[in-house]
This record gives C-alpha cells, structure tokens and sequence, in this order.
C-alpha cells in the first residue's frame, strides 16, 4: 500500500509539473498569436519615404535611407543584399544577402579547460535587406539569425580544422593560427549565411536602421508564410490545452489515489 501510494504521489507530481510546462509554453503561444493578429504583414512602402516606394528605386536604395515610423511592423517579402550589393560567403563560396564567420579554437575534449578562444569574427558590409513590390527595409542580423523556434531562413556551414585530420581553409583563416595549433586543439570555422530571394516572413521593431528585435516579446524571421505561421500556432496552442487539461486531470486523480492509499496503510 505505501509503496504504491507513493508511486501514484510521485506520478501525480509529475504530472501537475509537466501540466506547468505547457501552461507556460501555452502562454507563449497565445502571446505570439496575438502579436500576430494585431500586426499582420504590411507593404513595405507604407512605412519608408515615398521615394522607395517602386521598385525600381528600391533596387537602388541608398545607405543613408532610413524608416519613418517607429514600432511594431511585419511584412512579407525575399531576402535581397544591402547597398554593397551580392555578398560572396567566404566559407562555403556561395552568393547571399549576407553572411557572417566565427573562428574559434577549442581545446581536446579530455582537456580540463574546455573554454573557447575567438580568433576571428567578420560579417558583410551591410545589413540584408527585405524586399517586396513596394520597397525595401534592411532587416538586423541579430533578427535574420533568431534561435530556430520556427523554419529559419539562414544556411550554416561548419568546418573542423585538426592537425590529424585537415581539411581545406578559406584565405581569410591566417596562415600562422593553423600552424600555431596544438595537436589536442582543432579549429572551427562557422559560416552563417542568408541565401538570396528567398521568401520569408519578418515581425519586429522598425529603427532608425530598419528592422530589428523588439525589447520584449515575440519576434519573427522565418521561412513559413504569415497564414500558415498562425495555423501551426493556433494548432499548438489547441494540442497544449489538451495536454495542460489531461494532465492536470489525472496528476489530480493520481493525487488523490496516493492520499487514499496512503490513509489505508497508515
């Protein structure tokens, strides 16, 4: 009788927790959801200077543009280059909007030190760029790289460098870091790059740069279309109200199932 009713209580327990996980994921949602429907997509026109509203100038779009609004804005549209055009991504040889490298020394795994030198960091000259028949808005890196919460429109490529298994470097690795490295460390290069014309959805905060993270709440750079964004949201949204009901349910029957038990063996 106790070592059941003992189980029952820690199962219960169990599932009166898992219920508050999705409780708190749950509430996530609901928020984006709702940041969603108060910010749909917009033309990109209806908040840049009048002049970068055709096409035909915003293909040309000088550096020193800027937004005229502040706040929240979302817009649909493809990924294009800044004012220095076509970037060339160093790592991986592609063309794209954008890129960035790291490159990182890290030590032996059976070493006690398992912290990592940055040897290098480099990005293109300027920000990417949304684009759609109206204008376009440069969008911050910090935006276009959010964690993958959803798709993500970013391609990262990653090469290892070790004395015991070399591999081929770009130009831009100095020659004397590769020959000053250690058998037991390796080098990592890591090139995050935003491939070119590729359609994507975009919500923050509009800057006197352009588009960036918002100071709190959701925010969205992701290759799932505005529509289709809101289903899956609202269909988590749906199956996490089931779980916290289900869970909360039978973490309260198996609750009440160890105290019962537990009053009869005592």
């Amino acid at each position: 009788m106790v070592l059941a009713g003992t189980l029952a209580a820690c199962a219960g327990f169990l599932l009166l927790g898992g219920a508050g996980i999705f409780l708190l994921l749950n509430l996530a949602d609901r928020r984006a959801v709702r940041l969603l429907r108060r910010v749909p997509p917009a033309p990109i026109a209806s908040i840049v200077p009048a002049a970068l509203a055709t096409p035909a100038v915003a293909g040309t779009v000088q550096a020193g543009s800027r937004p005229v609004s502040r706040g929240r804005f979302a817009a649909e549209g493809v990924t294009a280059p800044g004012p220095a055009g076509i970037q060339i991504a160093p790592v991986s040889g592609d063309e794209c909007a954008w890129y960035s490298v790291r490159l990182t020394r890290e030590p032996s795994r059976r070493d006690s030190d398992l912290s990592q030198d940055l040897l290098l960091e480099a990005s293109a000259p300027d920000r990417p760029a949304l684009l759609d028949a109206t204008g376009r808005l440069p969008l911050s890196p910090a935006l276009v790289c959010r964690p993958p919460e959803h798709p993500v429109p970013y391609v990262v490529t990653r090469l290892t460098y070790r004395t015991s298994a070399p591999v081929p470097l770009p130009a831009l690795v100095p020659p004397d870091v590769v020959a000053g490295l250690r058998r037991s460390e390796s080098l990592v290069l890591t090139e995050t790059r935003l491939p070119l014309a590729l359609p994507v959805f975009v919500s923050g905060r509009l800057t006197p740069d352009g588009l960036d993270l918002p100071r709190s709440g959701p925010a969205f750079c992701t290759t799932r279309p505005y529509t289709e964004l809101h289903t899956a949201l609202r269909a988590d949204i749906t199956l996490a109200t089931r779980l916290i009901l289900g869970s909360t349910a039978l973490g309260t029957l198996l609750l009440f199932a160890a105290t019962t038990l537990l009053h009869v063996a005592t």
